[in-house]
């Protein structure tokens, strides 16, 4: 069953194998990987893994995965990359939700 090949993963250590099986069923968000990924500044796979369980129409969510970008952008213009900081600045800019009122 799954819950075996999950238990083994984890025993064997395999977290990001681990992690990969979960965002393909979906199952749970794992907090510690989360923040694993931040810690070690890994942006753009902690974006990826967030976005599979946030959504940008909610104001809590939203503010997490901008948080990501704006942390992913920083890191990647203080680095000197210019033109991978435009595009993550662009895909910020296109996820934020707009109101029409």
């Amino acid at each position: 069953s799954l819950s075996f090949v999950i238990q083994y993963l984890k025993e064997i250590g395999a977290t990001d194998a681990l992690n990969e099986l979960e965002n393909f069923i979906q199952s749970h968000f794992d907090i510690e990987y989360f923040e694993r990924l931040a810690l070690e500044g890994r942006w753009k796979d902690l974006y990826q893994y967030s976005c599979r369980f946030l959504c940008w129409d909610e104001n809590f969510h939203s503010k997490i995965l901008l948080e990501i970008l704006k942390n992913r952008f920083l890191e990647t213009l203080f680095g000197g990359n210019e033109d991978e900081a435009q595009k993550i600045l662009c895909v910020a800019i296109g996820n934020i939700p707009m109101k029409v009122e």
